[in-house]
């Protein structure tokens, strides 16, 4: 569904698939999902700083801004290399 969604919406900016101009697709596609992105981790963040226990970051080592931002750049990941 999503996929013929994002079809259409291609189809009525740039005429047809084979004109999309990636650049402004992306950008377009970043306005539709950053604030929702960026409201949905504020919640969550907020849960965890009031101390809902659900939304608490239980685990030694763990905190909202690891699992916001910096879970992306684990070194002990065995998909990440260092070298």
């Amino acid at each position: 569904m999503s996929g013929f969604l994002i079809a259409s919406r291609i189809t009525q900016t740039f005429g047809a698939l084979d004109r999309i101009q990636p650049v402004r697709f992306l950008i377009h596609r970043a306005i539709r999902i950053l604030p929702c992105l960026v409201l949905l981790v504020s919640v969550l963040g907020v849960l965890d700083y009031v101390g809902f226990e659900d939304y608490r970051f239980s685990k030694p080592g763990q905190s909202f801004l690891g699992a916001a931002w910096l879970e992306c750049c684990r070194l002990d990941d065995p998909l990440v290399s260092v070298d």
